[in-house]
């Protein structure tokens, strides 16, 4: 009886044993098999069933599975990109009076055309997203090939000598003025202001939804333009009288009166040119798609842009102006 008894303690001794290393192998394969499912992209696609082997009495069976690998989106992370697109300037105004053209003279003025031109640029920016919602910051510089020019022409009726400029009555001893400044034979006027875009760059938020690998966005920005203004008085059809000579004639009735009769210098005017640059600052909104090809992607967008005082066309008014732009991209996520 004593060795039946011994022999059987010594029995669950070994089963105990051998149950203590079938639960640390089992905790083992469960260790691997979640280390796997949390490797990006891993996968059990064995049509097979999979065997884990917990003891070399037992094994444990698996069915066919598949772990999915974690959702990657293809919008988050900074891009470059390269612009082109073409801008529509704001409406014309009337044209400036460049150098104060006097208001008395008949006059012909032009209007400002609107300052449209083609342009390009670079951008870069970061995004992130938050499921199917994008939030970004994106910054651009863009190069303009545009320009617009406005022209006032004056003209004056011309004054042949000798010219009369004064006159008194009566009597040979009125007075009468002896002197003439120098004054404006003929009179003919062009002036010009030439506006055109040097450079432009804003910085801008975006917020969009995602659809598969479209994006569909808005954005909102400020920025400014950095115009140059060249305005030229073109004044070399005018004829100045320099130093008149001055004659005082008594006529039969007794009244005297005063003329130019010639000029100690006869002069013409010249050429004259001023530049400046201009700084205007403007506010931007704008709706576009863009779509995903791997790393690189494709948009388009229109924009319209609020110009401030001084606006876009700061020589013919200080009100605000819009203007509005389709503009492409290509770029590339990093």
């Amino acid at each position: 009886m004593a060795a039946m008894i011994q022999t059987l303690q010594a029995r669950v001794e070994a089963l105990e044993e051998r149950s203590r290393r079938d639960r640390a192998e089992a905790q083992a394969a469960r260790a691997e098999l979640r280390a796997m499912r949390r490797a990006r992209g891993a996968a059990v696609t064995s049509a097979e069933p999979t065997r884990v082997v917990v003891s070399k009495s037992s094994e444990a069976v698996l069915a066919p599975a598949t772990v999915a690998p974690e959702p990657v989106n293809g919008f988050a992370g900074p891009y470059a990109a390269f612009l082109a697109g073409y801008g529509f300037g704001p409406d014309a105004k009337p044209a400036p009076q460049p150098f104060g053209v006097p208001g008395t003279l008949s006059q012909n003025t032009s209007r400002l055309s609107a300052l449209s031109d083609a342009r390009v640029g670079a951008a870069l920016g970061y995004n992130r997203t938050f499921g199917d919602l994008l939030i970004g910051a994106e910054g651009r510089v863009r190069a303009a090939f545009g320009q617009t020019t406005a022209t006032v022409s004056s003209t004056a009726p011309s004054r042949p000598l000798p010219f009369v400029f004064a006159t008194s009555c009566c009597g040979p001893n009125a007075a009468v003025p002896t002197s003439f400044g120098n004054f404006a034979l003929s009179q003919n006027v062009i002036s010009s202001a030439v506006l055109n875009r040097i450079v432009s760059g804003d910085a801008a938020v975006r917020a969009g939804l995602i659809w598969d690998d479209w994006l569909f966005y808005g954005r909102f920005g400020a920025g400014a333009d950095v115009l140059r203004s060249v305005t030229t008085r073109d004044n070399r059809g005018t004829v100045t009288c320099v130093d008149p000579t001055v004659s005082v004639a008594t006529t039969p009735g007794g009244a005297r009166s005063s003329s130019v009769v010639g000029c100690g210098v006869v002069s013409t005017g010249q050429v004259i040119k001023l530049s400046d640059a201009l700084v205007s600052p403007y506010a931007v909104v704008g709706l576009g798609i863009e779509r995903n090809f791997g790393p690189v992607f494709a948009r388009v967008e229109g924009n319209l842009y609020i110009n401030l005082p001084p606006s876009l066309v700061a020589q013919t008014t200080s009100s605000t102006s819009y203007t509005t732009e389709i503009m492409g991209a290509v770029g590339y996520r990093f």
